[in-house]
C-alpha cells in the first residue's frame, strides 16, 4: 500500500511536469512497483523525463532502445541517449559509450582513445564492468598508453566488486608471474572466488591447483570435486581431467569406462587432447574393445588441430598401417608437423622415415604438410597439447 501510495504521488507529481517525478513512474511501470509492469508506458515516461535532462532516465531509454524492448530495436539512438546520459555524469552510460567507442560497436565508428576516456570516468565512479574494461585497454595499450601496473589496479578493483573475468584474469596473472608477482596462494584465492560464482573456466584452473598443490594443498577430492562442478557446467577441459584421474587413478580407483566417459564428452566438444586421449584408449583397449580405426579417427581429429601427440600417433598408425592403409606421405607430413613444434620424438621419426623415402616422397610429403597446416590456419584454429 505503501509504495502504491507513492507511485500514486510520484504520477500526480509527473502530470504536472516535474521531471524527476516522471523519471520514477516510468520505474515504478517498468518494474511493476505499485503498478501493473507496462514497459511501452514507461517508454513514455521517461521519454518525457529524458526531454527535460533527467540522464538516469535517458540510461533507462537507451537500454530500451539497445534491447528492442516494447520499441523498435534502434542502435542509434540507443548510443545517441547512452552519450547524452554519459555527459551528463552518468557511470553506467560512460561505460557503455565507452564500450561502444573503443570497440567500435552499436552504430559508433572506432575511436579506441574517447572511447578509453570514457571507460575510465566511468571507473572512478565505480563500476566494477568499465574497471575491467578500462584495465584490458591498459594492458594492450589500446586507446591510451599500455601500463601493466594499472592495468592490475583496475582488474583489482573489479575484481574486489566480485566481476568473474576480471578475478579469473587476476588469477592468472599470478600463476603466471606476468603482470603481477608469481604467487600461487594469491591465485587460488581468486580463482575461488570466481568458482564460488559457478565459473567454470576457473573452477577446472582451481581444481588443476589441488591435483598439483600449487597455492593449495595436494587435494585429490577437491581436485575432482571442482572439475567435477566445472564438467557439469559443460567444461571441456575439466572433462578430459576428470577422465585422466578415473584413468591414472587419481584420488580414485581406476575406472577406464569412466574415463572414457569423460575422454568422450570432451572429444565430442572437439577438445584435441581428449580427441587424443580417446584414441589411445581405442588403441590400447581400455576399458573398450581395442578399435585401431576408431584410434586412427580421434587421433586425426585431434591431430588437425595442432596436438603434438595426435600427430605422431596418426603418423604412427600411417607409417606401420594400422587402423589406416599404409602411407609413408601422410606419416611423413604429420611427424613433420609434430616436429615443426619442436617434438624431439617426431623428429626422431621423422629422420628414420625419410632414409626409407624417395626424394618425390620425402617432396610430397612437405607439400601435404604446408597444405595440413594451411587448412588449418584457414579455419583460425590452433592446437595446444596437453596429453601423452
Amino acid at each position: 500500500q505503501d509504495i502504491t501510495a507513492g507511485v500514486e504521488w510520484f504520477l500526480k507529481a509527473a502530470v504536472q511536469g516535474l521531471p524527476e517525478a516522471q523519471y520514477q513512474v516510468g520505474v515504478a511501470y517498468e518494474s511493476g512497483a505499485g503498478v501493473m509492469a507496462d514497459d511501452r508506458e514507461a517508454i513514455q515516461w521517461y521519454m518525457r523525463a529524458s526531454e527535460k535532462e533527467i540522464p538516469e532516465a535517458m540510461t533507462r531509454l537507451a537500454l530500451f532502445f539497445e534491447l528492442g524492448r516494447a520499441t523498435q530495436k534502434d542502435a542509434g539512438r540507443a548510443a545517441e541517449y547512452y552519450q547524452k546520459a554519459a555527459e551528463k555524469g552518468v557511470a553506467e552510460a560512460q561505460y557503455q559509450w565507452g564500450i561502444r567507442l573503443i570497440k567500435g560497436e552499436g552504430g559508433v565508428s572506432r575511436d579506441a582513445g574517447k572511447g578509453a576516456q570514457w571507460l575510465e570516468l566511468a571507473a572512478m565512479q565505480g563500476h566494477p564492468q568499465a574497471q575491467l574494461e578500462f584495465a584490458q585497454a591498459l594492458e594492450k595499450g589500446d586507446g591510451v598508453s599500455q601500463d601493466g601496473q594499472r592495468a592490475y589496479q583496475w582488474y583489482r578493483a573489479s575484481a574486489e566488486q566480485g566481476v568473474q573475468m576480471a578475478q579469473l584474469i587476476l588469477a592468472n596473472m599470478h600463476l603466471t608471474g606476468q603482470g603481477a608477482i608469481q604467487d600461487h596462494g594469491e591465485a587460488a584465492r581468486w580463482l575461488e572466488a570466481a568458482s564460488k560464482q559457478g565459473n567454470s573456466e576457473a573452477q577446472n584452473q582451481l581444481g588443476t591447483l589441488y591435483l598439483k598443490g600449487l597455492g593449495v594443498p595436494k587435494e585429490f577430492g577437491l581436485a575432482m570435486e571442482w572439475y567435477e562442478r566445472a564438467a557439469k557446467g559443460g567444461h571441456a577441459g575439466a572433462r578430459n581431467n576428470l577422465g585422466k584421474m578415473y584413468e591414472q587413478g587419481m584420488g580414485v580407483t581406476k575406472d577406464y569406462s569412466r574415463a572414457i566417459h569423460w575422454y568422450r564428452l570432451a572429444a565430442d566438444q572437439g577438445l584435441p587432447d581428449a580427441q587424443n586421449n580417446l584414441g589411445w584408449m581405442y588403441e590400447e583397449g581400455r576399458g573398450i574393445a581395442k578399435d585401431l580405426v576408431a584410434a586412427a579417427r580421434w587421433y586425426l581429429l585431434a591431430a588437425e588441430q595442432g596436438d603434438i601427440r595426435a600427430q605422431n600417433n596418426i603418423a604412427w598408425m600411417y607409417e606401420d598401417g594400422k587402423g589406416v592403409g599404409r602411407d609413408v606421405v601422410k606419416a611423413f607430413a604429420w611427424y613433420s608437423l609434430a616436429a615443426a613444434q619442436n617434438d624431439a620424438k617426431a623428429r626422431k621419426n621423422l629422420s628414420l622415415l625419410a632414409q626409407e623415402m624417395s626424394a618425390t616422397q620425402v617432396a610430397d610429403g612437405q607439400k601435404m604438410a604446408k597444405e595440413i597446416l594451411a587448412k588449418r590456419n584457414a579455419k583460425g584454429k590452433s592446437g595446444e597439447s596437453h596429453g601423452r
